[in-house]
């Protein structure tokens, strides 16, 4: 009876064909429209690392195949890429997206899909929180704003900060943990200003505020486009003060947009070298990597690592990650060790480079990292998200291979494949003495 049953499966796999294997996965950022150079890095990252993969033989002896997906930095095309997405049975698993809102309009659509994602950009605090699907490789937006506080206290001992912040919600989270932080720490921000993040061109009027409060440094909660003009203004009005600013000013271009104007600026990055990956990424694309590069890079191969240990069953790759929750299980890359916490955020250090004649340099103080922490319990997601389209928006994943399912069964490794021998066998010789009707 036992081998019975076993062939009646066996059988139904074989002719519908279910014992395809096929390894894919989605990866999904800005490729169009503005913010195009985190969309390069993200997919630059992601394709060294699989050609590397690839070349060595694949996955298990599969070729690993990617799907990348413009959510142009909007979120309503966000959600509507994160459907299709989705709806494809052959995605594993997603990289992405990079902007916050992108990942929170995104984030739904794939708990619904059971549809695991991995962030290398998102920081915003409550991205995880909400859902068992969502992962980043980067850490969190208060973890930035108080570890740049600390920095300024404790290693600079600077008390009086300018702070400019923008209008999007990376900035403006920047800027509401940042300010808490300082007055816990009995800081004085002595100048807080605001800009537009889509109009601004000149910050000239801006900085001369600059001469009557005296800050000794000013943060900017915002991107690396406004704060390379932002340096350019300070060394025009010549006001001699450092920026410093989080993970989103780490880029080359920063420096190309600001030039000499922008030495002795401090960025907060989970990245600043990897001479390995830097000889290959630069041999590959003409330029060096930056940390979006970096932690792609990485997100893929923590991803695939997964995948090869697991299979390719959605399920089963988000359960994995999730058992990844400590530093001897995680992931060693060229950011360093990637592990999450309960919530699936990224317990990441984080480090200072510095702008020295042009390039990014470490820092020559750094801090301890205290500041990471596991939490006690799965944090509350209490962000308003806006309202989807009534009704639901995919159905449930609930297809398991067959051979998986005779796994489950108890059928052992070798019953399974004498079973499909003989299928096979059955098969033939029904062929064979079968005679055409005349």
């Amino acid at each position: 009876m036992r081998y019975f049953l076993f062939l009646i499966i066996a059988f139904c796999s074989f002719v519908t064909g279910s014992h395809a294997e096929e390894i894919k996965i989605a990866v999904c950022g800005p490729f169009t429209e503005r913010d195009t150079e985190i969309g390069y890095m993200l997919q630059r990252g992601v394709s060294l690392k699989i050609k590397e993969i690839n070349a060595s033989g694949g996955l298990n002896g599969i070729q690993v195949t990617v799907v990348y997906k413009d959510d142009a930095a909007d979120p309503a095309e966000a959600f509507r890429v994160a459907g299709e997405v989705a709806k494809d049975k052959s995605i594993s698993a997603v990289i992405g997206h990079m902007h916050s809102n992108c990942s929170l309009a995104a984030r739904d659509v794939y708990q619904q899909a059971k549809l695991p994602a991995l962030s290398p950009g998102s920081t915003n605090v409550l991205l995880c929180s909400a859902s068992p699907y969502y992962f980043r490789t980067i850490y969190r937006n208060d973890y930035q704003a108080k570890f740049a506080v600390r920095y300024m206290d404790e290693i600079l001992g600077l008390k009086n900060i300018a702070l400019l912040s923008d209008n999007s919600a990376y900035g403006q989270e920047l800027k509401r943990h940042f300010l808490t932080e300082a007055k816990k720490r009995h800081l004085n921000v002595v100048v807080q200003e605001f800009y537009d993040a889509t109009t601004t061109q000149n910050f000239n009027s801006l900085v001369k505020k600059f001469r009557f409060k005296t800050p000794e440094i000013v943060f900017v909660a915002g991107f690396y486009q406004h704060a390379g003009l932002l340096a350019k203004a300070m060394e025009e009005e010549k006001i001699p003060i450092r920026i410093m600013g989080a993970d989103a000013l780490f880029s080359g271009e920063f420096i190309k947009i600001g030039g000499n104007s922008t030495d002795k600026a401090l960025i907060i990055t989970p990245f600043v070298g990897h001479a390995t990956f830097t000889q290959s990424f630069k041999k590959a694309y003409g330029v060096k990597p930056n940390a979006t590069a970096a932690l792609s890079y990485d997100a893929a191969g923590l991803l695939l690592q997964v995948i090869a240990k697991v299979g390719t069953h959605r399920e089963e790759i988000r359960k994995e990650l999730a058992s990844m929750s400590s530093s001897e299980q995680g992931y060693q890359g060229v950011t360093g060790n990637t592990f999450f916490d309960l919530n699936g955020d990224c317990l990441r250090p984080a480090v200072v480079a510095m702008v020295s004649q042009g390039k990014f340099v470490a820092a020559t103080k750094q801090m301890g990292t205290e500041l990471i922490k596991q939490p006690s319990k799965k944090t509350e997601d209490v962000e308003k998200i806006p309202e989807r389209v009534a009704g639901p928006l995919l159905e449930e994943e609930k297809i398991i291979p067959p051979q998986e399912k005779l796994l489950l069964m108890g059928f052992s490794a070798n019953e399974v494949l004498i079973g499909i021998i003989i299928v096979m066998a059955i098969i033939i010789m029904m062929m064979v003495v079968r005679k055409p009707v005349k």
